[in-house]
C-alpha cells in the first residue's frame, strides 16, 4: 500500500536497508502512482491544495461554491488517464478536514461541517460522471473538532474509512508518549457508531524518543493482526529533522506520500 500526501520534509527514496523493495518510496504526482501501482501496491491519492502550486489556499466555503471546480475536474481528468491504463487507486478527497492546518479545515470557533460535506459529494459525483471506477476514502484527523460524525459525507460515496493517527510523544513538550492502542482505538469505536467500513489509518506516525518507537510500530502491527484496523499507511516523512536515531527508524518503516497537484 502506498500513499499520497504533501511532498514536505526529507525525501526517503533513496534509502538502502532491506526493505526498500517492500515499502514505497515517495512520489510527487499521479504519475509515480503507476509505479507503485506496478510495485504491487494500492496508491491513495490525497486530494489536497498545495501552495506552491496553486496559490493561497482556498477555504472550504470558496470550495463549496464552485470556485475551484475547474482545478478539481483537471485532477479527476488526471486520475482518469491513470485508470485507463487498467490501474486503480483511492480516491481522498480533502482529508483532515476537521482540523484547522489546512485552509479548506474548519473555523475551530464557527465549523462548518456541511460544506466539507457537499464538496466531497460533488468530487464523487462527478468522478464518477466520467467514469473513474477507484474507490474513494473519507479521512478526518483524530484530533479534529467536533465529532467525527458530523463530516460523515454518506456511506454512499464512502468505500473506504480513513484516519491520520500520530503519537506526537517526544515531539512537543507537553506531549505525552501514547501507545497505538491510545492514539487510533478511540476514533475506531467512534467510527463503528455509524459505519462499519473497512479503516485504514491513512496516516500513522511516531514522535521521537527512538528507543520505544520499535516497539510502538510493533504494538501498531499488532491492531492489525487482531482486527482493530485492516491496514495503515506509514507516514515517513520527517517534517522535523531529528536526531539520527528517529530517521534512520522511520526510513526502515517507511511507506511514501506524495501530493495531487497540478
Amino acid at each position: 500500500m502506498s500513499g499520497i500526501a504533501l511532498p514536505t520534509g526529507d525525501d526517503y527514496s533513496s534509502y538502502d536497508v532491506d526493505l526498500a523493495a517492500l515499502w514505497t518510496n515517495v512520489a510527487y504526482d499521479v504519475g509515480d502512482a503507476a509505479a507503485q501501482w506496478d510495485a504491487g501496491k494500492l496508491p491513495y491519492l490525497h486530494l489536497m491544495f498545495h501552495p506552491e502550486e496553486q496559490g493561497p489556499y482556498p477555504m472550504i466555503e470558496q470550495i463549496a461554491d464552485g470556485s475551484w471546480n475547474a482545478l478539481i475536474s483537471r485532477w479527476l481528468e488526471r486520475i482518469k488517464a491513470y485508470e485507463l491504463t487498467g490501474r486503480r487507486c483511492v480516491i481522498v478527497p480533502l482529508p483532515e478536514m476537521n482540523g484547522n492546518w489546512t485552509s479548506y479545515g474548519v473555523d475551530m470557533d464557527n465549523p462548518n461541517p456541511q460544506a466539507f460535506i457537499d464538496v466531497y459529494r460533488r468530487i464523487h459525483k462527478t468522478a464518477r460522471s466520467v467514469g473513474i471506477q477507484s474507490d474513494f476514502c473519507w479521512a478526518p484527523n483524530n484530533t479534529g473538532v467536533g465529532r467525527l460524525a458530523d463530516f460523515w459525507p454518506g456511506s454512499d460515496v464512502v468505500d473506504v474509512v480513513g484516519m491520520s493517527c500520530y503519537n506526537w510523544g517526544g515531539i512537543f513538550p507537553d506531549a505525552e508518549w501514547e501507545s497505538p492502542t491510545q492514539v487510533i482505538a478511540p476514533y475506531v469505536a467512534e467510527v463503528r457508531k455509524f459505519t462499519d467500513l473497512p479503516f485504514v489509518v491513512t496516516q500513522v506516525g511516531c514522535g521521537m524518543a527512538d528507543h520505544q518507537a520499535p516497539q510502538w510500530f510493533d504494538d501498531l502491527v499488532q491492531l492489525q493482526v487482531d482486527g482493530v484496523i485492516d491496514d495503515y499507511i506509514w507516514f515517513n516523512i520527517d517534517q522535523f529533522a531529528w536526531a539520527d536515531g528517529v530517521q534512520d527508524f522511520n526510513r526502515r518503516v517507511s511507506e511514501g506520500f506524495a501530493f495531487c497537484g497540478d
